[in-house]
């Protein structure tokens, strides 16, 4: 019972599949077991079937929970249905029930957060397919697009975004090969006139580091994050001439800040180029082979 009500605290209210798959197997529930695992392992590469089943566990679980754990809980149905949609290209009485399934979650996650008072999310959006050109949107380095994934050596990417609006913005990211460890991945978002940097390093225990706060990521070992898919999410909120940033690695909020954009730095700081300057777009500079398989942009209205 022990076990069972850890797993149950880390999935419904701290939403935090990998640390309980470790604790999971004492529960001796064969199913809650495998669901956890898969959720552990993220819905990026999972397979229709699987992300059709952890999108549905999701779904069932957020029927008793409420407020911001019944949000979480739904959001996460929607993104493993997202995935099996991704996954799954037949259009038959499967594809037709997720879709039911998925209408069905959009619909009580749009009443939960209108009763909440949580203003509905812009759409994401895909800043890959069909959107990035390495003509046009790379600086440096070799960049190719292969299946709507983004393979570069060391290069910069610019990203558009809207610095004005509250947004939200997700990569997901696997570093090939260790050619350069001493210069970390930097993320470079505009906020307002402003700019937040985050720094990911590719040698632990430091991995993560932002302009305003060191953060330190628990058990990363040196090196280790070759050939492993990484996710960052960066939430970012403007109110007049204040911001509020939250950074999630992998799924853990690793850092979070409140002020005065002004304490941003400038965009001089950067020294960009002067045909840069003063464009609106989102920086991220690869400094070791990588593969970037998702990148995606949502406001917040």
């Amino acid at each position: 019972p022990a076990a069972r009500e850890l797993v149950d605290v880390l999935i419904k209210k701290r939403n935090d599949p990998v640390t309980a798959s470790k604790y999971v197997q004492s529960t001796g529930d064969e199913e809650l077991i495998d669901l956890v695992n898969l959720a552990a392992k993220g819905a990026d590469q999972a397979s229709a079937a699987h992300a059709m089943r952890v999108g549905d566990w999701y779904r069932t679980l957020a029927d008793d929970e409420e407020g911001l754990y019944a949000e979480q809980l739904l959001s996460n149905a929607r993104d493993w249905y997202a995935r099996f949609f991704n996954a799954y290209t037949r259009q038959d009485a499967l594809a037709k029930r997720v879709e039911l399934m998925n209408q069905a979650t959009e619909e009580k996650l749009a009443a939960l957060r209108e009763s909440m008072g949580i203003e509905t999310q812009g759409a994401w959006m895909d800043l890959i397919k069909g959107q990035f050109n390495p003509e046009l949107h790379a600086r440096h380095g070799e960049v190719r697009v292969v299946d709507n994934e983004i393979q570069c050596k060391p290069c910069r990417l610019l990203f558009p975004s809207k610095a004005e609006s509250a947004y939200e913005f997700e990569i997901a990211f696997k570093v090939m090969e260790h050619t350069d460890t001493a210069k970390p991945m930097a993320f470079l978002l505009p906020v307002g006139d402003r700019f937040f940097r985050v720094r990911y390093y590719y040698t632990g225990p430091l991995i993560m580091k932002a302009d305003q706060d060191d953060v330190r990521h628990s058990d990363e070992e040196r090196g280790n994050d070759v050939g492993k898919t990484k996710t960052l999410l960066i939430q970012i909120a403007t109110e007049g001439d204040k911001a509020a940033i939250a950074v999630l690695f992998n799924g853990d909020q690793v850092m979070a800040w409140e002020g005065e954009i002004n304490d941003l730095e400038d965009r001089d700081y950067y020294e960009l180029p002067e045909e840069e300057a003063n464009e609106d777009v989102i920086r991220i500079y690869l400094r070791n082979p990588s593969i970037v398989k998702t990148v995606r942009y949502r406001e917040q209205k």
